[in-house]
């Protein structure tokens, strides 16, 4: 069990790499490496152990997969890795736990395994096991004794930390691998919410293109983060007024015309906010001085907003081809040679026009 005193019973030294390493948690940043070095050579020299590791369990559904490993003491460091990866990588529980649905016993508290389970022993065909077999062979640790902690977040499997050991290892061990344990935690827990953010970034920017619409997400303090396709042509389009009103709105100013959403974060990431423009933006008195036809005024109106063809296309409830039409004679009407251009015009007109 773990102890709130256990960093008090370590050695100087020990304490030392320990305050190194929790300095280097607290100052590393998502998207840098991180050297975990430190980590298992202090294992090796103050929890005694012979072959040190840790090594993370990237869990997805029901299955899972190495997702780093750093040793030492490895009389091959090459086949260590080699063989963790192919024991870890069997895709179904494994070993003496099960990394899909660890113990609520083993989470964050030390193990300590005395050798494989007695069915490992015998002629056992089961392909798990072999494989799992083989992994260790590969590593050259055959079935020698381990001591470890399954750092979890909840229920969530982030990591394995631990080593092999000859003899079963002292207090000052446990004391030492548990304090280490509790350093290494955050900095996987963040990584592990920081993956699951990417994921959840690449879901919002897919929703902003079904928009159909210009549409930014900017944070609470007024930085714009991203936006959609047609936001961004209609960025490229507009002039310094319009940049200017949309930082306005951004850092949470009223303004006519717009529509702001609060989109609550989780998993520790902040409040974000989603920017769209209203459809009273659209210019129409520009517009009409085309002479369009009606058809061709409402394509042209949502053009000026950013639509795509295929929003365009489902707004008015007729086909792409037909939107292509429209747009080719908008163009040629006026004397433009893209959508782009055509609402850098259509703006353009908007600014000089007296009546404004």
């Amino acid at each position: 069990m773990k102890d709130p005193n256990q960093h008090a019973k370590l050695t100087p030294g020990a304490r030392l790499v320990l305050h190194r390493l929790a300095q280097s948690v607290a100052l590393w940043r998502p998207g840098e490496p991180f050297d975990w070095r430190a980590l298992v050579t202090g294992l090796q020299r103050y929890a005694h152990l012979d072959e040190c590791a840790v090594y993370g369990v990237e869990v997805v559904g029901q299955s899972f997969a190495l997702s780093q490993f750093e040793n030492h003491g490895f009389y091959d460091a090459d086949r260590a890795r080699l063989g963790m990866a192919e024991a870890v990588g069997v895709g179904r529980p494994w070993g003496c736990f099960d990394p899909l649905h660890p113990d609520a016993a083993e989470r964050n508290n030390l193990q300590y395994i005395a050798g494989p389970p007695a069915a490992w022993l015998t002629d056992n065909p089961d392909p798990v096991v072999v494989k799992v077999m083989h992994g260790f062979m590969v590593m050259g640790v055959g079935f020698k004794p381990q001591l470890r902690v399954l750092l979890c977040d909840g229920p969530n499997l982030l990591a394995w930390l631990g080593g092999t050991t000859s003899r079963r290892p002292g207090v000052e061990s446990d004391h030492f691998l548990l304090a280490a344990a509790e350093v290494a935690r955050p900095r996987l827990r963040w990584e592990q919410a920081l993956g699951r953010a990417t994921w959840s970034w690449a879901a919002v920017t897919t929703m902003l293109e079904s928009l159909g619409r210009p549409a930014w997400l900017a944070t609470n303090h007024g930085t714009l983060l991203t936006a959609n396709s047609a936001a961004v042509q209609r960025w490229n389009s507009a002039g310094r007024e319009f940049r200017s009103e949309l930082a306005q709105v951004a850092a949470g100013a009223p303004r006519p015309g717009w529509q702001v959403l609060r989109v609550q974060g989780s998993e520790g990431m902040p409040e974000v906010l989603l920017l769209l423009e209203a459809a009273s933006a659209v210019l129409p008195s520009q517009i009409s001085a085309l002479q369009l036809t009606p058809r061709q005024h409402r394509v042209a109106e949502l053009l000026v907003t950013g639509s795509s063809n295929r929003h365009i296309a489902r707004t008015l409830g007729c086909s792409e081809k037909t939107v292509e039409t429209h747009v080719t004679a908008i163009l040629r009407r006026a004397g433009v040679p893209s959508t782009a251009a055509f609402a850098a015009a259509i703006a353009q007109r908007h600014r000089s026009s007296p009546s404004e």
